[in-house]
């Protein structure tokens, strides 16, 4: 099994991922049951556009969002996500900093 801070270093900050995919690996890398949002389709996108950041996603289904997965987790196992960085990779690392330093 690994180790949450494990899983979570395979992921993308700025990742976008099928949710029911993602739940599935989760639960069989971890042995945990995933605690992240999803977010539709529709809602992915219109947040792609209004960051002007270019992008798409595609598909019917949910979608988690990889930063938002590791402060998810952090929370869950730590009570805490840590320093309240702003961007989206400075949270996501400091998430898995917080879960090593936990033991997770």
């Amino acid at each position: 099994m690994k180790k949450p801070s494990e899983f979570l270093n395979d992921l993308d900050a700025h990742g976008i991922y099928d949710a029911l995919s993602l739940a599935d690996d989760w639960r069989k890398s971890t042995g945990l049951e995933p605690c992240w949002p999803t977010h539709s389709v529709a809602v992915t996108q219109a947040a792609i556009q209004s960051r002007g950041l270019g992008g798409e996603v595609n598909g019917e289904g949910n979608v988690a969002w990889g930063y938002e997965v590791a402060k998810a987790v952090a929370l869950e196992l730590c009570g805490d996500t840590g320093h309240p960085y702003h961007g989206r990779g400075s949270r996501h690392r400091e998430a898995i900093r917080m879960l090593v330093t936990a033991g997770h």
